[in-house]
């Protein structure tokens, strides 16, 4: 099912378009756009598991007006979920595949003077209509709050610790420090602040020859940073 051929390009209308990498000629299935046609600003493809809690595997998608996991029930059959999220501040929705949890980061509103980053539990149930279908949803489990000032659509993350004692990070850029800012996720205490030169755009961890780094980029520069 996880099939690393097809890769998803998110459009303007909110539609995903879904490409097979041995022909790009055309795409080969749409996702319509569920709700409104809000450009879609974040993919993240979720592999299957053995996870009790939340099995499925899929793509979840962001928009500015919330986001949906598009369940894929077959090679070429998808099913949408609406998220419960927080409608019109939504930037950006990362995934962290082993736990099971979604990032998703919210623009400073009337409501809320700045930025959130909050941590999701993606959880499943049977449908009383049928055993084998399911009910993908989610619930808010840690929120983290940045500055007042969020003009880009920055690239967080989060991920497990390269501790490898079963706790997850976030990371997330902070517009009105110029720096990337690392929590741990469980506690929702600030590890460290990680300064820039400008607004961080795209944050990535990554693993070479067994250590970890976490890498940051702004429109002049990449950062490397080595855990230590």
């Amino acid at each position: 099912m996880d099939d690393t051929n097809y890769i998803y390009a998110g459009l303007i209308n909110g539609s995903i378009l879904i490409y097979d990498m041995r022909d790009t000629t055309t795409h080969v299935q749409e996702l319509p756009p569920q709700g409104s046609r809000c450009p879609v600003t974040s993919l993240s493809y979720l592999p299957r598991t053995a996870s009790a809690a939340f099995p499925c595997g899929g793509l979840v998608a962001g928009t500015l007006e919330g986001g949906c996991f598009w369940e894929q029930k077959s090679t070429n059959g998808y099913k949408a979920h609406l998220l419960p999220l927080e409608a019109g501040s939504c930037t950006d929705i990362q995934i962290e595949p082993m736990m099971r949890h979604c990032l998703v980061t919210y623009r400073p509103g009337k409501t809320h003077s700045s930025l959130r980053c909050i941590m999701m539990e993606l959880s499943s149930s049977a449908s009383p209509e049928s055993l084998e279908n399911l009910i993908c949803t989610c619930y808010p489990v840690q929120t983290f709050n940045a500055g007042p000032t969020c003009k880009l659509l920055t690239k967080n993350a989060i991920f497990t610790s390269p501790e490898r004692d079963g706790s997850v990070l976030v990371c997330a850029g902070d517009e009105a420090t110029n720096s990337a800012m690392l929590w741990n996720a469980g506690t929702g205490s600030l590890i460290q602040k990680l300064q820039a030169d400008q607004p961080v755009l795209d944050i990535c961890p990554f693993e070479v020859n067994q250590t970890s780094f976490l890498g940051t980029l702004t429109e002049k520069m990449v950062k490397i940073y080595k855990w230590a």
